[in-house]
């Protein structure tokens, strides 16, 4: 700004400099602990990224979003399901969920002996078996549910309902990768018509995985409805273990969406990997329609696949009218892309394959496909120089006199010289193993150096044909091919556990008197928003610990008198709030260690006088009272004795715990009555928002203008007053409202909060000056006509306010001058302000201080609490 001889600009800055914050320091926090279902469904929806629960058992609510990237470990907990045939967890948004320590549970006992107080209920009923299992698994991964998963993990997982016939599944996932780490074992009961299990790939990367299916459905074993997917893949991690058994299944393994038909099939097996499918489950894939199916058994590998029907199982693949008629010959026939079903046994690799059936599907041109591909020469079998590879049938015409099937061995282009060979071992009328026979009879034991030399055929030779080698191949059911100098014996299937351990959970013993059960503890938990309470007034506020039901039920042999009493066992100190009995009468206080008498016969639902029952709705039961005497926010737990006392009989005891916790939402709230002009000159102060927890300003002066003074000797001389113009700036329009100093005090304390605010300010110094400046010494910033207003109406509140300060621009480096306050002993909540108009503000310069220049000062605003200073 230029500046005249004969005229002075006095400019008064307001500037927030100091604002008080409370931190609470604890312990380094690993994850977020959650104690029930209700916590665990916030926990998600707030983006938690690593979850640990704390309680024994656990209750998932239904559709509950995973949205974020996130660890659940459940810590061994048992899982129920709030319902069983509605999804439980959905993951979406392309995230990455893992699933850590989990039991999923299902007793064969009855479920009479199943029934005791603090079980899940159902009806009512206390059944142990009412939420065990979910048709979708823990997380589902349905396309129908909006899921879209990156990849779902699951990491020593327990999933045992073997014994229900209903669609109650591990895995439901039509995206992203399914991984298994640690030692996983699923044991279930696919219902029939029901996929047995839904995914587009499973890759066991470390542990052990066992999956066992009980069922007997008309559905594959593994089904993909994910038509956007290249391929199918299975992979075992070298050093992991997959034991897959199909007990009762009698359609097939795999199953692809029937609208593909350029998609592909990947085994990859590094580890240990055991397919037992017994019983009426084959290894077909009829309904599946592939263009190529890939077998790599890895160096070190070990695989066993036994099926009641063919490993090689050429109707599976879609008729290519590009690819018909090229037959295969030695030179192409080891390029992946050329061959329908590439198997491929690598080097040190032990492979068992056992087929109740032929070994290969039939070579007949009536069945499906008309133009199959099993009418080319597009199998390809490679073993290497080092492996076991044992085929077995109980068919005597192994590889159904298939012309086209084809082994080679030790094709690496280094092993084409002399050296280590394939024995090959053909043992007609012989099959040993896992479904019959023992001993060898070797009639053909042949050394291989190289596939495109000596190539094997298998076919049985038309008239005048000449005898290809080893022509008894189709008259055989058991071939081994092993290094010639190995001690050639069956493969020994290695032992992978899929007995699940026993459960984490003790079902407590039910006496053969009497049977009853009171509201559970996932009834007695809630969790309150600080900020949605009434906590900047005096009025109590009433809330139910759940908006569950409160259900209570006896079961009696006889018809006896009876009555259940409750008895709160946390003291006042530990549970700093109230709970309450609420009945049509009236409130009643549990008073610590006192028994009060909560039900008696004639209050509770009967129809015969031996099952007696009642519901707690909304209104009723037991409440949880609670004030703005809040300590903290913080979880506060709390137990609860009840006793059932009937006619001749000894009392009963049965505990729950519950649990109450305050928080805040992690809104930020807004300054009390905003200014609202479109013009922000015209606010005359500065506005921020701040936490629902926070005490914090939320307003302060933005500027003091006193604009141009014409300075005269005369006034120099005698000093003066020059009083604030309503303007920003002197180029601007009018500032439109009070200025202010505005408040907020949203902290939950008990008492002790005596939160002030006071000024200082800096000398006045000219502004853009080199050299020394010229200061104004003794001058004062004088407020006149100030006004305190809050918008805390409790009884408890106690706003101080002066109504006229003068602040000394004199350098001062604490804050003397005390705007407004909270009056001693009590306490101000929410907004509360210090308000004035613009031009009640006056610059008192005293006599011979005046000097003409820009001067300029900056007044601190201090916000402080005595009591944490």
């Amino acid at each position: 700004m230029e500046i005249t001889s004969n005229k002075t600009v006095w400019r008064y800055l307001s500037v927030f400099f100091l604002f008080v914050s409370l931190i609470a320091i604890g312990g380094k926090v690993q994850a977020k602990d959650v104690a029930s279902g209700t916590e665990l469904k916030k926990a998600l929806e707030q983006g938690e990224s690593s979850i640990t629960v704390t309680s024994p058992m656990l209750t998932l609510p239904k559709n509950t979003d995973i949205t974020h990237d996130v660890t659940i470990n459940f810590n061994q907990a048992v899982l129920f399901f709030e319902d069983n045939q509605t999804p439980a967890l959905i993951g979406k948004n392309n995230c990455a969920v893992r699933i850590q320590n989990a039991f999923v549970t299902h007793d064969a006992k009855k479920t009479a002996e199943l029934t005791y107080g603090g079980a899940p209920k159902l009806n009512g009923k206390g059944e142990m078996t009412a939420y065990y299992t979910n048709a979708f698994g823990i997380v589902s991964g349905l396309q129908a549910h909006g899921a879209q998963l990156k990849s779902l993990t699951f990491e020593n997982i327990n999933w045992d309902a073997a014994n229900i016939p209903s669609a109650n599944r591990f895995l439901i996932q039509e995206t992203g990768e399914t991984y298994f780490e640690g030692k996983n074992t699923f044991n279930y009961c696919a219902e029939n018509n029901v996929n047995s299990l839904i995914a587009n790939s499973l890759i066991v990367t470390k542990g052990t995985t066992g999956i066992s299916e009980m069922g007997s459905s008309n559905k594959a074993l593994w089904y993909s409805g994910n038509d956007q997917a290249p391929e199918m893949r299975l992979e075992v991690k070298a050093g992991a273990k997959l034991k897959w058994l199909g007990q009762g299944n009698n359609y097939g393994w795999i199953e692809h969406n029937a609208a593909s038909k350029d998609k592909k099939f990947i085994f990859d097996n590094q580890g240990t990997v055991v397919l037992r499918f017994g019983r009426t489950t084959t290894f077909k894939t009829t309904k599946s329609r592939f263009w190529q199916v890939r077998f790599f058994l890895r160096e070190k590998a070990t695989t066993f696949i036994y099926s009641k029907s063919n490993i090689w199982d050429l109707e599976m693949f879609e008729v290519d009218p590009a690819k018909t008629g090229e037959v295969l010959t030695s030179e192409n026939v080891s390029a992946p892309d050329k061959s329908s079903f590439y198997f491929r046994a690598f080097k040190d690799s032990v492979t068992l394959l056992d087929s109740d059936d032929h070994l290969v599907s039939a070579s007949n041109s009536s069945r499906w496909p008309k133009k199959p591909y099993y009418s080319e020469n597009r199998i390809y079998t490679a073993i290497t120089e080092v492996s076991t590879f044992v085929m077995s049938s109980a068919n005597q015409d192994m590889l159904n006199s298939n012309p086209n099937f084809k082994l080679y061995a030790n094709l690496e282009k280094d092993m084409q010289s002399a050296g280590k060979r394939l024995r090959f071992y053909a043992i007609p009328n012989s099959r040993q193993g896992w479904v019959m026979g023992a001993g060898y009879n070797a009639t053909r034991d042949i050394d291989v150096l190289c596939a495109d030399i000596n190539a094997i055929v298998s076919y049985m030779p038309g008239k005048n044909e000449p005898q290809p080698a080893l022509d008894n191949y189709n008259k055989s059911n058991y071939i081994i091919i092993a290094p010639a100098d190995a001690n050639v014996k069956q493969p020994e299937e290695p032992s992978i556990p899929v007995t699940p351990p026993p459960l984490p959970i003790v079902i407590p013993p039910v006496t053969p008197k009497t049977d009853w059960s009171v509201c559970d503890e996932e009834t007695l938990q809630h969790t309150y928003n600080l900020e949605d309470m009434d906590i900047y007034g005096a009025a109590k506020l009433f809330s139910r610990t759940s908006q569950l039901t409160q259900d209570f039920e006896v079961n009696l042999l006889a018809k006896n008198a009876f009555k259940v009493n409750v008895t709160l066992k946390t003291s006042q100190v530990d549970f700093p709030h109230d709970l309450v009995y609420r009945t049509a009468n009236g409130d009643i206080p549990l008073v610590p260690n006192q028994p009060l008498e909560f039900l008696t016969d004639q209050q509770m639902a009967s129809a015969d006088g031996l099952h007696f029952t009642t519901t707690f709705g909304a209104q009723e039961g037991v409440f949880v009272s609670s004030s703005r005497q809040i300590a903290e926010k913080d979880s506060y737990y709390f137990t609860l004795e009840w006793t059932l006392e009937e006619t001749g009989q000894t009392p009963k005891t049965l505990t729950t715990d519950g649990r109450v916790t305050f928080d805040e939402n992690g809104l930020m709230l807004n300054p009390n009555q905003p200014h609202t002009s479109g013009n922000a000159f015209e606010n005359p102060n500065q506005e921020q928002n701040t936490g629902a927890l926070d005490l914090r300003f939320t307003k302060w002066p933005k500027t003091f203008n006193f604009g141009t003074i014409d300075l005269s000797a005369l006034t120099q001389a005698k000093g003066f007053q020059k009083k604030a113009l309503n303007k920003a700036a002197n180029d601007v329009t009018d500032l439109v409202g009070d200025q202010m100093l505005q408040v907020f005090d949203g902290r939950v304390f008990k008492s002790g909060v005596n939160w002030s605010v006071t000024a200082k300010a800096t000398t006045f110094k000219e502004k853009n000056v080199t050299g020394a400046a010229k200061e104004i010494q003794g001058a004062k910033i004088i407020l006149t006509n100030l006004q305190g207003r809050t918008t805390d109406p409790s009884s408890n509140s106690g706003l101080r306010n002066e109504t006229g300060i003068e602040i000394l621009a004199d350098d001062q480096n604490t804050s003397t001058t005390t705007l407004f306050g909270n009056e001693n002993g009590k306490q101000v909540k929410g907004w509360s302000d210090l308000f004035w108009q613009p031009d009640n503000v006056l610059l008192d310069i005293p006599q011979n201080q005046a000097k003409v220049g820009t001067f300029e000062s900056v007044v601190t605003w201090t916000l402080v609490d005595q009591a944490f200073k």
